[in-house]
């Protein structure tokens, strides 16, 4: 269980991190992180609990509970979602 494990670490630390914890996870380990970044989390968790005030919102594949529409009752903001390449990115919705 890991509370923002990648607060404070550079690229290349958070590179070779996230490769450790894919290690982890293809061991068979079971790795729960809490985390605000919406991008990292799209990009590199299987599984995302979406928790707002204490309560579980949302719960499931990343790439189906990281819409837009479930993310912007949660944080207040409008979000729009884009793919590059081979990746999704969630971007703000600028007024």
């Amino acid at each position: 269980m890991l509370d923002e494990p990648a607060t404070g670490l550079d690229v290349a630390q958070r590179v070779a991190f996230d490769a450790m914890l894919k290690v982890l996870c293809q061991a068979g380990l079971i790795v729960l992180a809490s985390a605000h970044d919406l991008n990292h989390s799209l990009q590199q968790d299987d599984d995302i609990y979406l928790i707002s005030e204490g309560k579980l919102i949302d719960s499931g594949n990343a790439i189906d509970v990281m819409q837009p529409e479930r993310l912007a009752p949660v944080f207040g903001i409008d979000f729009q979602r884009h793919r590059v390449g081979e990746s999704d990115w969630l971007v703000l919705v600028s007024e």
